[in-house]
């Protein structure tokens, strides 16, 4: 009978929600033009009482189905994993970035390409609740492609494992981003990487243990987790600030935005941590780079005769630009997503001294759309 119960309200609210989805993407005339809906808001903002609705959500499923939801598999740790498939055209995109190599040396400019791992494993851990997953044949065969290019690769994801690091050392529970000590790793093998170039970098400036490490314990949820709930998750994630321990002088620049000037934790809003934050609002890894936009600057004034970089990047990319500019004399980030103007037009006129394509191997067309 609760059973019955339960399953009566939890029918009544899935249809208030729904309804109120129509009246939302109605009201904007999303019907008009589908192609510029934003389903993910229209959905969000139908649900009243969302955190309790996102729970109650999450309590059904922690007995429907609790160790896998919509493509992502729980461990007993409450660890998320996402598994991918994707219709990504390895061809197109290695042409892509060999055309965007060929305009670098046209400007002698070095280009490289930096693969940064994702959470996906050799193994399909997911065959087992029936889900396939392509991702590792996909970095597979294209990386194996700009090999053939004779496109120059650092493999963070290989240096990581040389290491004895695990997924589950890189990356966070609850979140597909990895956390902030990889973000370190990889700026340092980075700014190595640009060392062994012959390119005035300082990798030393990111040795670990010029770094300060503050732990907020259970204090977030991951992108992943918000959209099953606590509920189902089960846990929270930490969080690790980490800040040099020696002095900085940076300047932070979004062209046509903002600029700021100042030490490190201007590429940080220290303000979250350790407050009361709605965890289904506020993402900690955004924390740093705090409103980086499309075309980002960060010069160093300690090193202002050091290598000038452009780091075509992702997400992930938000914890590794900040520590990678303490040993870089400029850092640029670029993002192809959401960015109209001409990528090659900014390599031709500014004097860079390396272009990286930095990207996870989760994959998306239009971030290899360079022009």
């Amino acid at each position: 009978m609760i059973k019955k119960a339960y399953a009566i309200v939890f029918l009544l609210g899935t249809m208030y929600v729904f309804v109120s989805f129509l009246e939302n993407i109605s009201s904007t005339q999303t019907f008009i033009n589908p192609v510029q809906a934003d389903m993910e808001s229209a959905i969000e903002s139908a649900f009243p009482q969302q955190t309790n609705i996102k729970e109650l959500y999450g309590f059904a499923n922690k007995y429907a189905t609790p160790n896998e939801i919509d493509r992502t598999v729980k461990d007993k740790d409450g660890y998320l994993k996402p598994l991918n498939w994707s219709k990504f055209n390895t061809d197109n995109a290695a042409d892509k970035i060999s055309e965007l190599r060929d305009v670098c040396n046209e400007n002698n400019v070095n280009f490289a390409y930096v693969s940064y791992p994702s959470k996906s494993d050799t193994a399909n851990i997911g065959e087992i609740y029936g889900i396939d997953s392509n991702s590792e044949d996909m970095r597979s065969r294209f990386l194996d492609r700009l090999d053939e290019y004779g496109i120059e690769i650092l493999n963070i994801r290989d240096q990581m494992e040389d290491a004895g690091l695990t997924r589950k050392d890189i990356f966070y529970k609850t979140d597909h981003h990895w956390n902030t000590k990889a973000g370190l790793f990889a700026a340092r093998s980075i700014t190595q990487f640009l060392k062994n170039k012959g390119l005035k970098t300082v990798p030393e400036n990111l040795d670990a243990d010029r770094f300060t490490y503050k732990k907020y314990e259970n204090c977030w949820l991951g992108e992943t987790g918000r959209k099953y709930s606590v509920t189902w998750v089960g846990s929270l994630d930490d969080f690790i600030v980490i800040k040099p321990n020696y002095e900085t002088s940076l300047d932070y620049i979004v062209p046509n935005g903002f600029e700021k000037s100042g030490d490190f934790s201007i590429l940080m809003n220290e303000s979250v941590y350790g407050t009361d934050f709605d965890i289904y609002d506020t993402s900690l890894h955004y924390s740093y780079m705090p409103g980086a936009e499309a075309n980002t600057i960060v010069k160093n004034h300690d090193l202002q005769d050091g290598a000038k970089i452009l780091i075509i990047k992702d997400s992930f990319s938000m914890v590794v630009v900040p520590f990678l500019s303490l040993g870089c004399g400029e850092v640029n980030m670029w993002d192809m997503r959401d960015n109209e103007a001409s990528l090659y037009e900014y390599i031709k006129n500014n004097d860079f001294d390396m272009v990286v394509v930095a990207y996870t191997d989760f994959f998306r067309n239009d971030m290899y759309a360079f022009y």
